[in-house]
């Protein structure tokens, strides 16, 4: 242990000027201890390298003052601290610290530098200022291996910059699971000179970075870097981006040079194809900007990615991205997508147009144009009376059947895959059979039916009602790439006098692993005359993808054989995913060795089922195992709570 002590004007040709402490496991504590103008290689006052359950500490008002590496190798660093940690089980937290005026020579982290590996490192409420490096002007951060680092605590960055390398205040690499969690966090006048990301920089290789509730005051970079407070590389679809709740103040890209200069506030370089952006991966939500400006192009936002228009399409059919309107706070701008005077302020090029930074204007593009052009959502309507499929299927004409309008192409200027395909019925039907959603389905893979009027819990709309109990072929059967959501509808049951146990839904993952998606929201399910008639099949099989059942009621069903509400195929990974749903007067009859008259599966592999938020169970039995819920397997993953 350390403990107010005063290093002053100490210096080293090796790692750490002031202290070097390392080996495998044990504890090192440093509180309220006072470094002034200490130098050395790695680590100008402090280094530390670490592996297997080492706990390092440095807390209680510490400060570093105008200390140095002076390391000239571009991979060392550490103007006052340097940490590696080689192997796992390591922690690190420094909290209620000053790092004032710490500086790196054509290394890495003006103040701080950490190459850190499946160990957790806390940064809490510490105080960076007018710290510089050419990489990181005070943090340079390599994540490794599940590491996971967290920022908090009213943690300040002011004034620090970065001379010829990404990252004003931060540099970040993140690989293989490493994180980086950035919260309750203020940037003030940091700069990158010459390259990448004002405030900070990070690029991402299966991990995950995060911002919720940071804000950003005058960051800066000079062409030819872009993002004038953030700049991202996003390699792959396993590489996360969550930026949250934030805010964005005379941010921008300076003119310098004339490559490059993207992104006013923030910058991203994707490489990720659209059809796999979605919010697990890509998610900017609840941003506000003032001010903000780019000598390049996008002043609030710029996106580098494979297309820019369908990059576009995919952030506004999932809502991506949504902006505080500053004019009626709290409330998000509600034609961001739509209205062209947004233009300028999020835009985008395409990888093939970037000329290493010397696209001209025209190159660029709206990010939202196919949202301007009403090009992101395409309108159907189904009508069982009066109707023809030989019609346009518009609300004035409707069609018949949902498997005409299926059999369509999109109009020029929709992308299969990515725009959204609504169909509305406007009466019940009982026409439809045999649905198939998937990548060969000519309209599109991602189907929406509804109820005409839908309005998420509302009331004001009448469910209308898909009829099927004439038919013993499954109604929807969903697979590889297919994306079906259903609102506000009301569903009955297959032919009860057949033997076949076709479910009424079918939810199938492909052999190369392509995730169906299905969601089920504001519907109800039940039987038709339960007391004489019992069902020979499930209502829903899956044997991959995701299921989602969201404020549902599903009653009144007498199953025979083990048949239940939900069979999960012992094939496939899937999640199960139950909100705010109710399952009432439903009964099973099945023997000692089946059950789950809800929900069962036997030999299930690896899935994920929650149930949630209030749902009820009422009037449930089975005359085998597990009145609603039956599982077993290996690794399954069950969580049950309000």
């Amino acid at each position: 242990m350390v403990k107010g002590c005063i290093f002053s004007d100490i210096s080293t040709d090796g790692n750490g000027g002031a202290i070097n402490s390392a080996g495998w496991e044990g504890t090192t504590l440093v509180y309220g201890t006072i470094f002034t103008r200490c130098v050395g290689r790695n680590g100008g006052a402090f280094y530390a390298n670490k592996a297997y359950n080492a706990y390092i500490t440095i807390d209680d008002y510490c400060e570093f003052k105008d200390c140095e590496s002076n390391s000239q190798n571009e991979e060392e660093g550490g103007g006052a601290v340097c940490i590696i940690y080689q192997w796992f089980s390591c922690e690190l937290l420094i909290r209620n610290c000053l790092f004032d005026s710490c500086k790196g020579n054509n290394n890495k982290g003006g103040a701080l530098r950490m190459a850190l590996s499946g160990s957790v490192s806390v940064i809490d409420g510490v105080q960076f200022k007018n710290c510089q490096g050419p990489s990181g002007g005070a943090i340079s951060y390599s994540g490794n291996d599940n590491n996971n680092l967290n920022i908090n605590g009213s943690t300040s960055f002011t004034s620090c910059s970065s001379l010829s390398n990404p990252g004003g205040a931060i540099h970040s690499i993140l690989n293989n699971g490493g994180s980086a969690l950035i919260e309750n966090t203020q940037f003030e006048l940091c700069n990158s000179a010459n390259s990448d990301g004002g405030s900070i920089f990070t690029q991402i290789n299966n991990g995950t970075f995060s911002i919720y509730q940071v804000s950003f005051v005058g960051s800066s970079c000079t062409q030819p870097g872009s993002g004038g407070a953030i700049a991202i590389v996003q390699q792959n679809s396993y590489s996360r981006i969550s930026v949250k709740d934030s805010s964005f103040t005379n941010c921008q890209t300076l003119t310098g040079s004339s490559r490059y200069g993207w992104g006013g506030a923030i910058y991203i370089f994707t490489l990720i194809p659209a059809t796999e952006l979605s919010s697990t991966n890509f998610l900017l939500s609840d941003l506000s900007f003032q001010e903000c400006s780019a000598s390049g192009a996008g002043n609030n936002l710029h996106i580098r990615s494979p297309n820019t228009y369908n990059t576009g399409i995919a952030i506004a059919a999932n809502s991506l991205l949504t902006v505080k309107d500053l004019t009626d706070s709290p409330n998000i701008i509600s034609d961001l997508y739509t209205n062209e005077q947004y233009s300028n302020d999020y835009m985008g090029i395409d990888e093939s147009k970037v000329n290493d930074g010397n696209a001209p204007q025209s190159d660029h593009q709206a990010l939202f144009l196919a949202g301007q052009l009403g090009f992101i959502t395409k309108e159907y309507y189904i009508k069982s009376t009066d109707s023809l499929d030989e019609n346009d299927c518009s609300q004035l004409n409707p069609c018949k059947t949902l498997n005409n309008i299926l059999s369509k192409s999109l109009p020029t200027g929709f992308v299969k895959g990515l725009s959204i395909s609504i169909i509305n019925l406007l009466s019940e039907t009982c026409d439809q059979t045999n649905i198939i959603i998937s990548s060969e389905t000519e309209l599109n893979n991602i189907i929406t039916i509804q109820s005409n009027g839908y309005i998420s819990r509302g009331t004001e709309y009448t469910k209308q009602s898909i009829l099927t109990s004439l038919f013993d072929t499954t109604l929807f059967t969903i697979s590889n790439t297919g994306h079906l959501k259903l609102f506000g509808l009301h569903f009955d049951n297959l032919n009860p006098s057949s033997t076949l146990t076709n479910p009424l839904i079918s939810i199938s993952q492909s052999y190369d692993r392509q995730n169906p998606e299905v969601t089920i929201k504001d519907c109800i399910f039940e039987q038709i005359n339960p007391q004489s008639n019992s069902l020979s099949h499930s209502l829903i099989i899956t044997s991959g993808g995701t299921l989602l059942i969201e404020n549902t009621l599903i009653q009144n069903y007498e199953f025979v054989n083990a048949q239940r509400v939900i069979d999960l195929s012992s094939s496939g990974q899937y999640q199960i995913d139950v909100i705010n749903s109710e399952f009432k007067n439903i009964h099973q009859v099945a023997s000692n060795l089946q059950g789950g008259a809800i929900i069962s599966g036997s030999q299930i592999f690896g899935i994920l089922l929650r149930i949630r938020d209030q749902c009820k169970f009422t009037d449930i039995s089975s005359t085998g195992q597990g009145g609603a819920i039956y599982c077993t397997g290996r690794y399954p993953i069950i969580e049950i709570n309000r």
